[in-house]
């Protein structure tokens, strides 16, 4: 992980937390240091920090403190009860998870090896040697190189001492040679480095990919609630126009109740003229019945009761009049009352004609909408 977390800084605090675990922990049977798991995690934490741009040291010591954290409350709550609820199939999946993931790993770094160095008809040493020098530690390359140099040397020594000045000669080469299979390990170690970078970038455009597979995904669920939203505009427009064609049968019956009443004030009119024209025959009559009593004043006075009893009736009828004079004026309110409410349910159903209209214009510019993204989509599917 570019030189952050080396083995020996691993194999230490695996010693300090293996013993500071034994001395308080009261558990000797649990495993505190480096597993496969642990590693697998480190391996995506770098990745997560390296794309992201973050410290990956600060992240991890974070992490650690948080996990400390969580520790501490699942131990304060007795939460380890829950381990009961897992199954088998919880550890054989996690296993076989790791298992899969090393075993691509390895063959990952095979395949990146025979790329490197391919297989050829022809071998020589240095080349060998240079081979062998790029799968081993540069610690370990050196001891055997120096070992393999004394041992020639004593070999030659002991066997061609004339050949001194000849030796000395291959002393030369082989200087000349591991210079040269320093530059081969510089050449490695920037050709590794590219390797790396083209990884990170082929990741980085594999995110990409499924960033854009998600935002898609996404605009067909918008596009999905927009057409139900559409419809549930329909169905609301329709259930408006039932109810305006309800509120014009409604404003129909009223009209046709508005004309009823019409009609029954016109018949009481009329039975109001006619009782005047009865109270002026009336009112003829008493006259005649006046001149009468002049020239029967003798018999007026045993029809003077009489009389004041048609009186009585005169004056109660006159009320009668009088009432239904007050109860027609109180009908001409209630009609221009009725006109009004009338009016009013007119204006209103204006509105709603209005509100209706406005409706169908925001209907318009939603289907207009939806033809537009329906393009953006149709656009989007044609990407390779």
């Amino acid at each position: 992980m570019n030189n952050l977390i080396g083995v020996g800084e691993t194999l230490l605090i695996s010693c300090v937390n293996g013993l500071l675990f034994a001395l308080f922990a009261c558990q000797p049977l649990l495993i505190v240091g480096a597993t496969g798991p642990l590693m697998i995690f480190h391996m995506s934490l770098y990745h997560f920090a390296k794309t992201y741009e973050l410290d990956f040291l600060s992240l991890r010591v974070w992490i650690g403190v948080w996990m400390t954290v969580f520790g501490l409350l699942v131990a304060a709550f007795e939460a380890v009860a829950i381990v009961k609820k897992f199954t088998r199939f919880t550890e054989e999946i996690f296993s076989t998870l790791v298992c899969l993931i090393f075993i691509y790993e390895s063959f990952v770094k095979l395949i990146a090896i025979f790329q490197t160095h391919p297989l050829i008809s022809e071998y020589v040493i240095m080349p060998v040697l240079a081979d062998i020098n790029t799968t081993t530690t540069n610690t370990t390359t050196m001891d055997t190189m120096e070992f393999m140099t004394t041992t020639i040397a004593n070999t030659m020594d002991e066997t061609l001492g004339d050949q001194k000045e000849t030796l000395g000669d291959q002393k030369e080469t082989l200087g000349d040679q591991e210079e040269t299979l320093g530059d081969q390990k510089e050449t490695l170690g920037d050709q590794k480095e590219t390797l790396g970078d083209q990884k990170e970038t082929l990741g980085d455009q594999k995110e990409t990919l499924g960033d854009q597979k998600e935002t898609l995904g996404d605009q067909k669920e918008t596009l999905g609630d927009q057409k139900e939203t559409l419809g549930d505009q329909k169905e609301t427009l329709g259930d408006q126009k039932e109810t305006l064609g309800d509120q014009k049968e409604t404003l129909g019956d009223q009209k046709e109740t508005l004309g009823d009443q019409k009609e029954t004030l016109g018949d009481q009119k009329e039975t109001l003229g006619d009782q005047k024209e009865t109270l002026g025959d009336q009112k003829e009559t008493l006259g005649d019945q006046k001149e009468t009593l002049g020239d029967q004043k003798e018999t007026l006075g045993d029809q003077k009761e009489t009389l004041g009893d048609q009186k009585e009736t005169l004056g109660d009828q006159k009320e009668t009049l009088g009432d239904q004079k007050e109860t027609l004026g109180d009908q001409k309110e209630t009609l221009g009352d009725q006109k009004e409410t009338l009016g009013d349910q007119k204006e209103t159903l204006g509105d709603q004609k209005e509100t209706l209209g406005d409706q169908k214009e925001t209907l318009g510019d939603q289907k207009e909408t939806l033809g537009d993204q329906k393009e953006t989509l149709g656009d989007l599917n044609l990407i390779p």
